[in-house]
């Protein structure tokens, strides 16, 4: 029998009978649960962006200074007005001028959460909760409200699709993700609005609808450089879908697939004046991604590739680094370890529109492919769309408990729900408490906030003193940069030098400050006497971090 678009039910019953809660008969009865568990999820992604991360992450100094400048002068540190890229490189970091080849002028980042936290930097002053807030949003509310709104287009039911939005609430890598000021989770917004378009133009919506889609996709590549990859797999998986739809297949492909070339089409003059832009990337990453096809690569790339579905990955572990996993949680609740697996079952065996079916099962499967052309295992901020392909199959899988005759066997859709709910409460709670010590040296093994705090006390009594950073310091140029920006210390940039080797700092004049690694200890430069320690900086977790030298006065 030929599959048929269905109308939103509103009784009791669904495909057999359902435990997980009748909806009402009036749409405008569901809003208030709807609302509150909304705001509620809001609240809990946007709480504490100041101080969980505890420390700034060495990418988010960068979105952050880069930022600023974009909010106050339109241009990027290097210069460039309103970029379409933006350049990494800042002739008052770490970098040496002279230096026409160094590696930071040729890193290039999309634009779309630089301008996000601009915006933000407009009304707001600069730190480390501010720059956190986009993500924040996109993450907390966003998101979820998108998933929601493909879940009741696909599932057919509003109960399971509020299960589909808090499964992906409820992802410990995309709760992780959305509270660091970093571009992995800015895809996904633009990904579900194409997926919403065309499940609605399946359904027999608008025929402007994979306009639409397409629009989303095409600004979608200048979200993550993943984007690159995944926004044109989308739209090729866009073209299947709508000759699958039956519906005027040619005409739905060539607006989606005009509509995805306008914002490439507008970021074509900006990018045709800066050559270098696209060959900095593609030497950048193209590098990375090894040379020939030989039967050795295709076998490690397959192996990379299945890799993203080790379940032990996906339910128990997590990413390789403590700034992307708690490393006690897995990348989906570990409910979806049993409704992922029943929801592609039912997804491939139930009357479903072969548009739907190949958009969601595309949807899972193209998300670890970028990763996989660079080599990339376990590195979940590459595929964080996988998140939301999950949770909107396990949906299905929840469907399918529901329909089942065995009471027994139902109770499991409401149990499993709750049982991610709780596991959401449990990741929240170790994210706020013991996490933040076990993650601090892998968001910033400096601690700078701490090693700033002298030196802007000093700038506060009236000194101005000459500062010298260690090259070593793990990204030490664009932290600096950031909190002298925050305390308004922007003037002491001109009298920051870098040095490499102790010996450099016998031209530092009388009362310079220096901020070198705890370990090894200076103790070269503590020998004569002419330097002192002025404070020894702890991380959260009771580790030397940092140490902050003062030249003596002679």
């Amino acid at each position: 029998m030929a599959w048929k678009p269905r109308r939103l039910e509103s009784g009791h019953h669904f495909a057999g009978g359902s435990i997980i809660g009748a909806l009402p008969r009036t749409p405008n009865a569901i809003r208030p649960w709807l609302c509150a568990a909304a705001i509620l999820v809001a609240v809990l992604y946007g709480y504490g962006l100041d101080h969980a991360p505890m420390y700034l992450d060495g990418d988010e100094a960068h979105f952050g200074i880069q930022a600023y400048s974009l909010a106050h002068a339109g241009r990027d540190l290097a210069g460039h007005f309103l970029p379409v890229f933006v350049n990494l490189w800042d002739p008052l970091g770490d970098s040496k001028p002279q230096e026409q080849n160094d590696a930071r002028r040729r890193v290039w980042y999309q634009p779309f959460l630089f301008y996000l936290i601009a915006l933000v930097l407009k009304v707001r002053p600069l730190s480390e909760g501010s720059i956190r807030i986009p993500t924040a949003i996109i993450g907390g509310l966003i998101n979820p409200i998108l998933v929601y709104g493909i879940g009741v287009r696909v599932v057919q039911r509003r109960s399971f699709a509020a299960a589909a939005a808090l499964l992906v609430a409820a992802s410990p890598a995309h709760f992780i993700l959305a509270r660091e000021a970093l571009d992995y989770i800015c895809p996904l917004p633009f990904v579900l609005v194409w997926l919403w378009c065309v499940v609605t133009y399946v359904e027999g919506g608008s025929d402007w609808l994979p306009a639409i889609g397409g629009l989303a996709l095409g600004v979608g590549v200048f979200t993550f450089i993943a984007s690159w990859i995944l926004m044109p797999l989308y739209l090729a998986t866009s073209w299947v879908a709508y000759a699958l739809a039956g519906r005027d297949a040619r005409r739905a492909t060539l607006r989606a697939t005009a509509a995805f070339l306008v914002p490439i089409a507008l970021a074509a003059p900006w990018i045709w004046t800066h050559p270098e832009v696209l060959r900095d990337i593609a030497a950048r990453y193209l590098a990375s991604a090894g040379s020939g096809i030989k039967l050795s690569v295709l076998r490690d790339k397959v192996g990379e590739y299945w890799d993203y579905f080790n379940p032990a990955y996906l339910f128990l572990s997590g990413g390789v680094s403590l700034t992307t996993s708690t490393g006690r949680a897995g990348i989906l609740p570990l409910a979806a370890a049993v409704l992922l697996p029943l929801g592609l079952y039912d997804l491939i065996t139930r009357e479903v529109s072969p548009a739907i079916r190949a958009a969601l099962l595309a949807g899972l499967l193209i998300a670890p492919v970028p990763a996989t052309l660079f080599g990339e295992r376990y590195m979940v901020q590459r595929e964080l769309v996988v998140v939301p392909f999950a949770a909107l199959l396990a949906t299905f899988g929840l469907a399918w408990l529901a329909r089942q005759r065995c009471k027994a066997v139902r109770w499991l859709a409401p149990l499993l729900v709750a049982a991610a709910g709780a596991q959401f409460v449990a990741v929240h709670r170790d994210y706020f408490t013991h996490y933040q010590r076990r993650a601090a040296f892998w968001y910033d093994p400096v601690t700078i906030r701490g090693a700033v705090q002298p030196i802007v006390s000093a700038v506060g009594r009236g000194e101005m003193p000459a500062v010298y950073l260690s090259r070593a310091l793990d990204d030490g140029g664009p932290k600096w940069r950031f909190y002298m920006a925050k305390h308004d210390c922007v003037d002491l940039l001109s009298r920051t030098r870098y040095f490499d080797e102790p010996s450099e700092l016998a031209a530092a004049p009388p009362g310079a400050y220096a901020i070198v690694y705890a370990n090894p200890r200076p103790d070269a430069l503590l020998a004569d006497g002419r330097w002192t320690i002025t404070t020894l900086v702890r991380d959260v977790d009771d580790r030397d971090a940092s140490i902050v030298l003062r030249k003596a006065h002679q």
